[in-house]
């Protein structure tokens, strides 16, 4: 995968797409050797596709080409032939809206010629159309857009006319007409260069830019004064389901950043500000979406004004001029000052707006600017994106609590049940009868069983709800339910849980219930029976091209193995020279251990996350899948059968070696399902099985410590448990 860019930008590309590169590179496929070709936008998700636009200016004439690049290979289409914009390839023929430009003119139309200047394929277009009419000559702009151009025209209509009504200049762009059967909307060429390049001038007196900043709010202040009529609403919780997409381009490219941007995003779902007001909402307002002209401003890009709080673009603003302090493009200083003198231009004109609300709406946009230098393989600036997260920690004040630190309440059933009428085609009168909890890890995570009636006829769906102090495990768990259903859709035999829905706002994923029994609970010839057919899951797992939206750091798991090993320290004094010794050997071994193929793996599997029932096995407790080695799974499993077989053997605690006697049962059970996945994959295999034991180890010494996982609450020897892991682990390295 990508790994973290230097300064220079130089990173290494996704392995998955091999025709990235050559779309990326400065002669992408279908041009010239003449042709000059520059990158304008770019779409990553990581593993699966790249949309690249690339314009390319030939000796004739200036085009735009979008590349799809997918393991399967590169398509290259051009603008025209954009399935989503379908009135795109009419509105870049001259001939075809030439008596349409006239009625704009209010002329004949001689010469013209039409360019594309901006694409988002699927989404947006803008096109350049440059006209003689009469005896003018004229450039004039089409929008066309996927949803249609009805909100935008009515937007630059409303403020337009508020506008006029006070004696004041157009703030945007007048329409001049609207191409209903295009999807487009047409206006005027605006005057000026973009503000965030006239604040960047060296020449530029910092009272000229604090006057600018002035002028910027009282612009936002005269959007947002402006009646917008019916707008769709965008919500806090709106913002927060936008940001958790970026979360996996993020992960994949830099799982450190990745966390960050993940606590960041956890850290704004704890303090979601109350409603505001609504207001006619820009929705993207920034310096670079206004022209600068003398003292005149002009707003563009209407594509998404909606009803929001007014905080939403003020903070989007403020986190714009944050970044660019952050990249050095401003002086930090002198960013400061033009945020304070852009919030007294809105004050002037319009309340001040409060604090809490401000800093939250700008941490989240700096949030969506972090998270977006990934989505579009921005690699120059990622070096930069920690110190933009700090920031926008920083404007959340103390990072403290949650509250009392308790998860959230589990959803009130009345809740629950709409949320699943809404978010479940088909479903009837549905109610839930009965709520029971089954288990619950203080702090991090709580499993509901549930029963619904009017999910299915006549009978009532039994549902479990994991409920997660952490917003984005819900969205991400169900996003790993999901693309894995589709994996093992073609296996009856095995399978994971079926999905029902992801509920963001409640932190809770839902899915239907599993039969079976857990492996470690079957007597021995079922269990390896079961054990050989949870290889195959798992064989399946690690043959398939799901791309989870995780991905296994190593250097982070080696630093939560020293977290455990103080685990053990704490609560258990006796055995901390040898859970030291375990976490610094890992951290040795980490430094040359040769990395796997990156497959999806389950990375907490164990015999008792393995049901056997019926119609085959199914693996539940998905909720740390990534991407990953797949013999961490392999080590994983069959470590905690050799913890299983000390246990119950009664290792000796002054023994110095691991000399026990394996219990039949378990030791049947581990040869099955050994056998039944066959060789390890990938470089130096015996070493990585090693590495990833022995770091199960330490984690299983660690539970046994704080009476927690798969093993608590057996039965053996005081004392006995936690040295012969921690030996177990030991030797693992020394062999």
């Amino acid at each position: 995968m990508a790994a973290p860019a230097r300064p220079d930008g130089a990173f290494r590309l996704d392995p998955a797409l091999p025709g990235l590169a050559a779309a990326l590179s400065a002669h992408p496929p279908g041009t010239a050797v003449e042709d000059r070709c520059r990158v304008r936008s770019v779409d990553w998700a990581p593993r699966r596709r790249c949309r690249v636009v690339q314009e390319v200016r030939g000796p004739a004439r200036t085009t735009l080409l979008a590349y799809e690049v997918t393991p399967a290979g590169t398509a290259v289409r051009g603008p025209a032939d954009d399935p989503g914009l379908p009135g795109l390839g009419a509105a870049l023929s001259p001939d075809r809206v030439r008596h349409r430009l006239a009625a704009v003119c209010r002329a004949p139309v001689g010469a013209c010629r039409a360019t594309p200047v901006a694409h988002r394929p699927g989404s947006r277009a803008v096109v350049a159309y440059d006209v003689e009419a009469g005896s003018g000559r004229d450039r004039l702009y089409a929008k066309l857009l996927a949803d249609g151009p009805d909100r935008y025209a009515a937007a630059a209509t409303a403020l337009t006319g508020a506008a006029r009504r006070r004696n004041a200049p157009a703030p945007v762009p007048e329409v001049l007409a609207v191409w209903s059967d295009l999807g487009a909307v047409v206006s005027r060429a605006a005057p000026g260069r973009a503000l965030s390049d006239v604040l960047r001038e060296e020449t530029l007196a910092e009272r000229a830019a604090l006057r600018y900043a002035g002028l910027l709010g009282r612009l936002l202040a005269g959007v947002h004064g402006t009646p917008g009529g019916p707008l769709p609403r965008w919500t806090a919780e709106d913002e927060l389901t936008a940001l958790e997409p970026l979360l996996t381009p993020a992960w994949h490219a830099d799982a450190a950043t990745g966390r960050s941007l993940a606590a960041l995003v956890d850290r704004l779902a704890d303090a979601v500000p109350a409603d505001g007001d609504p207001v006619l909402a820009h929705g993207a307002f920034r310096t670079g979406q206004v022209l600068a002209d003398g003292g005149a401003l002009t707003l563009l890009d209407l594509d998404t004004v909606a009803g929001s709080d007014p905080a939403r673009d003020a903070g989007n603003a403020l986190a714009y001029l944050e970044w660019a302090a952050v990249r050095g493009v401003l002086r930090p200083d002198l960013a400061a000052a033009l945020q304070e003198s852009f919030a007294a231009g809105y004050a002037e004109c319009r309340a001040a707006l409060a604090d809490g609300p401000l800093a939250w709406w700008s941490a989240a946009a700096m949030a969506k600017i972090a998270g977006r230098r990934f989505r579009s393989l921005a690699t120059a600036e990622w070096h930069r994106v920690p110190d933009l997260l700090r920031c926008a920690a920083a404007r959340l004040g103390p990072a403290g609590g949650r509250g009392d630190g308790a998860l959230p309440a589990p959803p009130a059933i009345d809740l629950l049940a709409e949320q699943l009428r809404a978010r479940t085609p088909g479903a009837g009168q549905v109610r839930v009868l009965q709520a029971r909890t089954l288990a619950e890890a203080p702090g991090r995570r709580r499993t509901v069983r549930y029963e619904v009636e009017g999910l299915a006829p006549d009978r009532v769906v039994p549902l479990i709800g994991k409920t997660y102090a952490d917003r984005h495990r819900s969205a991400t768990t169900g996003a790993t339910l999901r693309l894995l259903g589709e994996v093992f859709a073609a296996t009856p035999e095995l399978a994971v849980p079926a999905p029902v829905c992801v509920l963001p706002g409640l932190r809770t994923v839902l899915y239907r219930e599993v039969g079976g029994t857990a492996v470690d609970r079957l007597p021995a010839g079922a269990a390896a029976t079961a054990a050989g057919r949870a290889a195959r899951w798992l064989a399946t797992l690690h043959a398939s091209t799901a791309v989870l939206p995780r991905r296994l750091d190593l250097a982070h798991e080696v630093e939560e193995a020293g977290s455990w090993a103080r685990r053990v320290a704490d609560g258990a004094p006796d055995f901390r020279e040898a859970a030291r010794a375990l976490a610094r050997g890992l951290a040795a071994a980490a430094v040359d251990l040769r990395a796997g193929a990156e497959v999806p793996v389950h990375k907490d599997f164990h015999a008792g996350h393995v049901l056997a029932g019926p119609g085959g096995i199914t693996v539940i407790d998905l909720d740390e899948a990534r991407m990953g080695d797949p013999v961490l799974d392999v080590a994983h499993f069959t470590s905690y059968l050799d913890a299983g077989t000390d246990l119950d053997a009664g290792a000796d605690l002054d023994a110095t070696r691991l000399d026990v006697r394996a219990e039949p049962r378990l030791a049947e059970v581990r040869a099955a399902f050994l056998d039944g996945y066959g060789p390890l994959p990938g470089p130096c295999p015996d070493a990585r099985m090693a590495f990833f034991s022995a770091y199960t180890s330490l984690k299983i010494a660690k539970q046994l410590v704080t009476g927690r996982g798969p093993l608590a609450g057996r039965s053996f020897p005081p004392g006995a448990a936690v040295p012969a892991v921690l030996r177990r682990g030991l030797a693992c390295l020394d062999g």
